[in-house]
């Protein structure tokens, strides 16, 4: 059974995303958080849903009601979140 995975990069930037917007909209940075987690559990049961984006397997995922993008690779063992960055952020630069 695969398993998901959160990379320490992926847990810093949901980290980020808390501290943010705790401040300017505590409901907004719960809803982020949930609909990350809701995703990555999604991914786990179907985890070829995303576009691959490069030849490695990298595959990204939009997070449902929110700006953000779980970046992942799927293995026979694992479901692995590597990042989740804002859409509007050059995150091609972030996998070179």
């Amino acid at each position: 059974m695969r398993q998901l995975q959160w990379s320490p990069e992926a847990r810093s930037d949901m980290s980020g995303i808390d501290a943010y917007y705790r401040q300017l909209n505590s409901d907004f940075s719960r809803r982020v958080l949930a609909e990350a987690v809701a995703a990555g559990r999604t991914l786990l049961r179907h985890p070829h849903a995303g576009p691959v984006i490069d030849i490695s397997g990298l595959r990204k995922w939009r997070v449902a009601r929110t700006p953000y993008i779980l970046f992942y690779r799927a293995t026979e063992t694992e479901l692995r979140i590597l990042r989740v960055i804002h859409a509007a952020q050059d995150w091609q630069k972030e996998f070179e």
